[in-house]
């Protein structure tokens, strides 16, 4: 999340970071698209240097986003599609902690507003 919000010192790695039963702000959306698999939303957004990550609205359908806020849990909603969110991956391990560490307060503590998942909140 810090990555694709632009926080100093976070670097990307491979892959992705699937957010389950969690979805962007459709208004944010670069473009929506019909795709077989979730490996082909990935290489789409791979393609757009801007694009942060994905909702996977249904089986064959995505929409590309370079915006992550806000993020919300669908989970706190009631009954909505079981949409899943996908970021791409930070690195992680000292230099994800860095990329934690230089981030802006008030920009994580905005992201745990809306997405708040965590051993605290789950227990």
């Amino acid at each position: 999340v810090m990555l694709a919000a632009g926080a100093s010192g976070c670097a990307r790695a491979d892959g992705y970071v699937e957010f389950t039963l969690a979805t962007l702000n459709p208004k944010s959306a670069l473009k929506q698209m019909a795709v077989a698999s979730v490996a082909d939303a990935m290489a789409a957004c791979d393609a757009i240097a801007e694009c942060a990550g994905f909702v996977q609205i249904n089986a064959t359908a995505v929409s590309l986003h370079a915006n992550t806020s806000p993020i919300f849990d669908l989970r706190s909603r009631g009954a909505m599609p079981p949409f899943s969110t996908f970021l791409k991956r930070a690195v992680g391990g000292d230099a994800g902690l860095n990329c934690l560490l230089s981030a802006n307060a008030s920009l994580i503590n905005h992201y745990t507003n809306y997405l708040p998942r965590g051993d605290t909140f789950e227990t």
